[in-house]
């Protein structure tokens, strides 16, 4: 574990980091270089012994600022005409993100236990940090999905494999969401970021005449999520999803929501 000095000199470098110097520097490039020193700090912060619960989370001031700059929602807004750049940019804090959360999941995740009753534990355990991260996974994803087919056939020609990774992703975290949230998995406060998030998304990339998420195959997945997500003992129960359902739901007559 790293001491309060080095670690407090890691925030400052953090802070720093991608900062522009001039106001003509690009944005989105000044976000990623931040991006990427938030995951060079994460990774200096994973723990040494054999058990990946031991990652500082939120609770910790110094993790927090690392992970809130891994998590910065403001770097996702793209400016229109979309570059090449941009996507490859956009793809890399995307995937930044993601490892990061998923570090607190899967981080040395060795013992005699069954693997999905340990992922289970780590869930419940840094649902604080999960939350937080697979919410901003949700609106990254949508980001890279909106700005490749907003692009110009030239921009996006190379980036083909990547958006289809990102759908595949997006599909998996909407409906790992539903069941996380209406099984009661995380507390009320944990559960807002991935409620927020899918509220957020949902009606964009589902609105009419896009192609991009299959409306009726996700209503089945995240009914089967709500159902088979096992809910923890003292956790509420199936509750507050309605509004969540709604955004999947057709409206009267037929039409998409």
């Amino acid at each position: 574990m790293m001491g309060m000095k080095a670690r407090a000199g890691l925030i400052a470098a953090l802070i720093l980091t991608g900062a522009p110097a001039k106001a003509d520097i690009d944005a989105l490039a000044g976000a990623l270089a931040a991006s990427q020193a938030a995951f060079d700090a994460f990774r200096k912060m994973a723990p040494t012994g054999t058990d990946g619960s031991g990652i500082p989370g939120m609770a910790d001031p110094a993790a927090a600022a690392i992970l809130d700059a891994a998590w910065n929602l403001d770097v996702l807004q793209i400016a229109n005409p979309v570059e090449a750049r941009d996507l490859q940019a956009l793809d890399k804090i995307c995937l930044t993100g993601m490892i990061i959360w998923k570090s607190y999941v899967f981080e040395r995740l060795d013992g005699l236990e069954i693997l999905d009753t340990k992922i289970l534990k780590r869930i419940v355990q840094h649902q604080t940090e999960i939350g937080s991260g697979m919410a901003f996974s949700i609106r990254c994803a949508a980001a890279f999905i909106d700005a490749y087919e907003t692009a110009a056939p030239e921009a996006a020609v190379d980036q083909k494999g990547t958006y289809q990774f990102w759908i595949e992703k997006e599909e998996g975290w909407i409906v790992s969401s539903f069941g996380v949230v209406c099984a009661g998995i995380f507390a009320a406060d944990n559960s807002h970021p991935l409620n927020d998030a899918l509220h957020a998304v949902l009606p964009g990339l589902l609105a009419p005449g896009r192609q991009t998420l299959d409306r009726d195959a996700l209503l089945r997945s995240t009914h089967d999520a709500m159902t088979e997500t096992p809910v923890m003992p003292g956790a509420r129960d199936l509750k507050g999803c309605s509004d969540l359902e709604a955004l999947l739901a057709p409206r009267p007559g037929g039409e998409a929501r």
